[in-house]
């Protein structure tokens, strides 16, 4: 009988902060109410990117791969003294995105992708975004890129989190990295400065997605993911979550 009276608690907490969370970012056409709460669940209720678990207050929080603000906005409630960079390179998203965040002060909102280059985009791909922004990187080629049909050429810019980290934070300053930017990780892990900054983090979550173009390069990119993640076990307390398919790492001390 507890139980189910504290699960009727906790559906009535959430359903509380939900209806909060809505009164203070509003919502916009681009998502409709289902798929909104559906975010809101995975990012804040369930605290997906365990942004709660967090016993340091970071001062630059960089979400890459920021979709709407939903994880920016959690962040600023959870910290509001720490900047927030949000990366997001999908123009209609980042129109949202920068709509629901331009009251805070403290979010930074950049309309680019995280790569090396230039960029290809896929319109509907079978993830359910509205768009990928994929640049040349393990398991894309860009004779690949440029051969496909699937895949059109962008303008969008592109930047590396080496880039970011050394244009956001200053000297012994710490600061958190979330990254959910639908594959365009594997560029990540394949720049070697952006690998040194992520071991600096304090804490970086990583929704992980082992894609590649086709059945050839899928093995070359799954040994990447994992050597990489391998290299946080030094330095950070790591825990990969199979069911979310999101890598966590707590810098350790």
């Amino acid at each position: 009988m507890s139980s189910k009276v504290d699960k009727e608690r906790q559906a009535d907490q959430a359903e509380t902060e939900y209806q909060r969370y809505l009164d203070v970012s509003g919502i916009l056409p681009a998502m409709n109410r289902k798929e909104y709460r559906g975010l809101f669940g995975e990012v804040v209720i369930n605290d997906g990117y365990q942004m709660r678990s967090l016993n340091q207050s970071p001062s630059v929080i960089f979400d890459v791969g920021a979709n709407i603000g939903v994880f920016s906005l959690f962040a600023n409630q959870l910290f509001p003294k720490a900047k927030i960079v949000a990366v997001e390179p999908d123009p209609v998203n980042f129109s949202n995105l920068a709509a629901r965040t331009k009251q805070v002060e403290s979010i930074v909102c950049l309309n680019t992708g995280i790569g090396n280059g230039s960029f290809w985009s896929v319109k509907k791909p079978l993830n359910g975004a509205h768009q990928n922004f994929l640049s040349e990187m393990p398991g894309f080629t860009r004779e690949s890129l440029n051969s496909n049909s699937l895949f059109q050429r962008s303008n969008v810019s592109s930047v590396t989190v080496s880039s970011l980290v050394q244009n956001f934070v200053s000297g012994g300053q710490e600061y958190v990295v979330k990254i959910d930017c639908e594959g365009a990780e594997n560029s990540i892990f394949s720049h070697e400065e952006s690998i040194q900054c992520l071991l600096s983090s304090v804490y970086t979550a990583i929704e992980i997605h082992f894609w590649s173009q086709d059945g050839s390069k899928q093995k070359e990119v799954e040994t990447l993911m994992h050597n990489t993640m391998r290299r946080f076990c030094k330095t950070h307390k790591t825990v990969f979550s199979l069911d979310t398919r999101v890598f966590h790492a707590w810098r350790k001390g």
